[in-house]
């Protein structure tokens, strides 16, 4: 399996077993970062959590479905959406601060 989905249903599985009183949320996304950082060190510095933040009902509301279906596809679906938010975030970004000496093709 991709590393890439691994991290996503691991970071469900543990946000919908609460292991903790308090803060498995914090965990999750810790752990999720982590592991994805360990797959592409580039993880490590794109803020997919920003992403997660701003669609933030959207993320709870992948959680439901997945939680009603007992398994974890509309919650990876929505994660890769962020991934790929970010990382179209990451490109523009560099997109405007670039001096046109990026080889674009190359990042993109």
């Amino acid at each position: 399996m991709n590393p890439n989905i691994c991290s996503y249903v691991f970071r469900y599985e543990l946000e919908v077993i609460p292991p903790f009183a308090d803060g498995n949320g914090r965990v999750g996304r810790l752990w999720h970062t982590l592991l994805l950082s360990k797959w592409n060190p580039d993880f490590a510095w794109l803020p997919v959590e920003s992403i997660i933040h701003d669609r933030q009902q959207k993320y709870y509301a992948a959680i439901t479905p997945s939680n009603n279906a007992e398994e974890s596809t509309v919650f990876i679906e929505f994660m890769l959406s962020a991934i790929k938010a970010s990382l179209m975030d990451a490109i523009n970004t560099c997109d405007e601060m670039s001096d046109g000496k990026v080889d674009k093709a190359t990042l993109r």
